[in-house]
């Protein structure tokens, strides 16, 4: 036996070995931090504690069933529940990827450096929205050896990927879908019964997956929260305050003043008066779809400039690269999927999703993932990808290295900042300002437990139930605390602040007044009182 032919089930068991290891060792030896506050999030939903006060499988951006399966991996590893599961998906989906590609084109080395490479990004900062990606690549991929070998439990597997995929992040399983899909379609051995049948099947489970989740959130306490939810993302998220802030009458309809739109375009929007479902109805139709994507082209340079940022380009460059390798061998189908990645990300630019890595990350390792299906590579060019990603996979450790270790010391300075907050107070968290991602690492560090906070996030689930159950507190109570003398703790910054002085004149006829003060990372704790 040669390393080309090496047994699926040894290829497996290296890969596995391999890929556990280096998670291991990052854990023990750097620490592991998340790439977003979205991680931090969601893993405070499914064990109750920061965010909400009693575990929830209702986790927003991700799948009812996926919390479901967090809670379950929960009963054996406590609160590393969500971590570990993240983690098992991660290492499962590259090994399998190793195996798959191994067997459709050989070079067993090669895959093993490619994929070393491109997993080290979301080993060292992990990102659900990219491991989703991966469950996916692997989900296609096991499905072409599958539909190649005859193989039905490979049939099954695939199938369970996709799900698995679906559930942490369907946008980002649908994205990789639609990339691959030309490849897909004009894979012969794809368009078997068997293989249609397995599709069919895997199909009617993401409905199922999909049909569980939005059936969870149409019971009544979330009606507040979808009413606002269909709405606010064009404003947190597509920037339409961009175009409002040219179109007067749009705000006047609205009795917004200019402050009042820069509010909600950082997140604040539980004030019914201000902001109920209607008034910022009016505003999104008033403007209209057409003026609201109109394209942007100067944010073309912004997408352009993504793939050679330093957490992209090691992807970028083995892109690169395989396409040169593989060479006349492409085909359309390849090219195609290629032009859809490269529009996919464009639009999504010009919609104003500015740099959001993440999705052009993992757009790009499903390239690389495809390409590496055309065909054998030969000696030279197997030898040019494998030292290649050695080199590259090299630097891209050392620069997560010394993120690793800028964030350990972040973690110690944000600890000992949030341990002179008001012990059990309800404090309220407006934009991000808390250095989540600092404070809570995916795996607690050794001597430096998570924090014990009760906090009420100004983000997407300010108006979600998770957040006032089992707490006495609602949206009327804590605006009434603003009111009071006493006040309300807030961690923000000074522009935010000095917003909300601006809000507390224009709605309250009142002056917003500091208590109290002191630095919370790169933002500040404030006890502040509108009278």
């Amino acid at each position: 036996m040669t390393i080309d032919n090496i047994s699926p089930k040894l290829a497996f068991s290296i890969a596995l070995t391999w890929l556990s290891a280096a998670v291991l060792l990052v854990i023990f030896r750097f620490g592991i931090f998340f790439e977003t506050n979205d991680d931090v999030g969601m893993m405070m939903l499914a064990h109750g504690y920061g965010l909400t006060s009693v575990p929830t499988s209702l986790l927003l951006y991700s799948s009812r069933l996926q919390g479901e399966f967090i809670h379950i991996t929960s009963w054996f590893v406590g609160n590393s529940g969500y971590s570990v599961y993240l983690f098992i998906c991660l290492v499962l989906s590259g090994a399998l990827i190793i195996v798959d590609l191994t067997r459709l084109s050989g070079n067993f080395l090669g895959n093993l450096a490619v994929v070393s490479a491109l997993w080290i990004r979301p080993i060292f900062a992990p990102q659900f929205t990219i491991i989703a990606s991966m469950l996916i690549v692997a989900a296609l991929l096991t499905l072409m050896c599958a539909a190649r070998f005859k193989s039905a439990g490979e049939f099954v597997l695939a199938g369970i990927l996709l799900v698995l995929g679906f559930s942490m992040r369907p946008d980002a399983a649908a994205f990789i879908v639609i990339i691959a899909l030309p490849v897909l379609v004009a894979s012969s051995s794809i368009r078997s019964w068997s293989s249609g049948a397995a599709i069919a099947l895997s199909l009617i489970a993401v409905a199922a997956v999909w049909w569980y989740n939005w059936l969870s959130y149409e019971s009544p306490e979330w009606h507040a929260y979808n009413a606002m939810n269909l709405l606010r993302f064009w404003f947190t998220d597509f920037r339409l305050d961009l175009a409002l802030d040219k179109n007067p009458s749009a705000l006047a309809s609205a009795g917004w003043s200019a402050n009042d739109l820069a509010m909600i375009s950082h997140w604040w929007f539980f004030d019914p008066d201000v902001y109920s479902p209607d008034k910022v109805r009016s505003v999104v139709q008033q403007l209209g779809a057409t003026r609201t994507f109109s394209p942007d082209l100067s944010s073309l340079g912004s997408w352009l400039s993504q793939f050679v940022l330093r957490d992209v380009i090691t992807a970028t460059a083995i892109a690169a690269l395989t396409i040169v390798l593989v060479g006349r061998y492409l085909g359309a189908p390849i090219c195609m999927s290629i032009i859809l990645f490269l529009v996919v990300t464009i639009v999504f630019t010009l919609l104003g999703r500015l740099n959001v890595t993440r999705v052009t990350y993992s757009g790009l390792v499903c390239i690389c993932m495809l390409l590496l299906t055309r065909r054998p590579l030969g000696r030279w060019a197997g030898g040019a990808l494998i030292i290649t990603s050695l080199v590259l996979g090299a630097l891209t450790v050392r620069y997560y290295v010394s993120r690793a270790d800028a964030s350990s010391i972040l973690n110690e300075q944000a600890l000992e900042d949030v341990s002179r907050l008001p012990q059990g107070e309800l404090v309220l968290e407006w934009a991000g300002n808390l250095p989540y991602e600092q404070l809570y690492p995916a795996f607690p560090i050794k001597g430096r437990p998570y924090p014990v906070l009760n906090l009420f996030s100004l983000g997407d689930d300010q108006l979600a139930p998770h957040s006032y159950v089992g707490r006495n507190i609602d949206g009327s109570k804590i605006l009434a605390r603003l009111r009071s003398s006493a006040g309300l703790g807030i961690i923000a910054n000074d522009e935010l602040l000095s917003m909300l002085g601006v809000y507390c004149r224009q709605h309250w006829n009142g002056s917003l007044r500091q208590i109290a003060n002191m630095p919370i990372g790169a933002a500040r704790y404030s006890r502040v009182s509108c009278l």
